[in-house]
């Protein structure tokens, strides 16, 4: 069962009519269905909590080389 952060956190960051519309959601999955909800993203992105959504995307400890052969040689 959904606490009530989780539920607070679902309804900060993701707008249920349009998960909806994109079909991210199906029929099955209604409104007030957080533990649903919560489950599809969290398989979605496949992160174990959906308190992990905010660090999808960041990487750490990798450091970017400079590749100097895409620069051109004018």
């Amino acid at each position: 069962m959904a606490t009530p952060r989780e539920i607070e956190y679902l309804l900060e960051k993701f707008d249920y009519k349009s998960f909806r519309v994109l079909g991210f959601y199906d029929k099955s999955i209604k409104e007030k269905d957080y533990d649903a909800q919560i489950k599809r993203i969290c398989e979605w992105f496949g992160i174990t909590t959906i308190f992990q959504y905010d660090t999808i995307g960041i990487e750490t400890n990798k450091f970017i080389k400079s590749d100097l052969q895409t620069f051109s040689k004018n």
